[in-house]
């Protein structure tokens, strides 16, 4: 086995090299450890600014929809139709185009209205629009009954609370409640 004789120029030359690895190792790591949280804190600052440009939008649009619904009340002689004590038949049959017209009229395609109800105080509808009643998207005559499994307690109770009646807790939690004994 040759042997290997290790002058004072190699022992230099070692030893600046393995510090200068040692250096770029550090480095290295430093680096990755740095950049990471920089990258973290970058992706973390940017999906904030998107949930509240997602909120935001969200937020304008339901306000947007909220003052076209509003418009509904701004009929005086619905309203007074609805207060009269008119009988469903007759209020039916006066206001059966009604959410029809409204939902085309006032409202853009981009919103996307599938459907709308007009209902009396107690609960029987008055008018009612479904843009298109087919066996994928089945709309039914009226969101208060069971007959097409919709969330019918859950509008009920949100309906109480709208009139003052319940707290939004009370009535969403009523409506937990039962959705939860329901299930076999």
């Amino acid at each position: 086995m040759a042997y290997i004789r290790f002058t004072m120029r190699i022992k230099i030359f070692l030893f600046c090299t393995s510090a200068i690895l040692a250096a770029l190792l550090i480095e290295a790591l430093l680096f990755n450890l740095a950049s990471s949280k920089i990258i973290y804190l970058q992706e973390r600052e940017a999906s904030r600014r998107s949930v509240i440009n997602m909120h935001n939008s969200l937020s304008e649009f339901t306000r947007q929809l909220e003052k076209k619904m509003y418009q509904i009340y701004t009929n005086p002689e619905l309203l007074s139709d609805l207060g009269s004590g008119k009988t469903i038949d007759l209020l039916s049959l006066k206001y059966r185009m009604f959410t029809h017209d409204f939902a085309v009229n006032d409202f853009e395609a981009s919103q996307s209205v599938v459907a709308m109800y007009l209902y009396r105080i107690d609960d029987k509808p008055v008018s009612l629009y479904r843009h298109a009643s087919t066996p994928i998207y089945n709309y039914p005559d009226t969101i208060f009954t069971e007959k097409f499994h919709t969330n019918s307690e859950r509008v009920k109770d949100i309906a109480s609370w709208l009139q003052g009646s319940m707290s939004l807790d009370d009535a969403l939690t009523a409506a937990d409640a039962r959705k939860a004994n329901s299930k076999p």
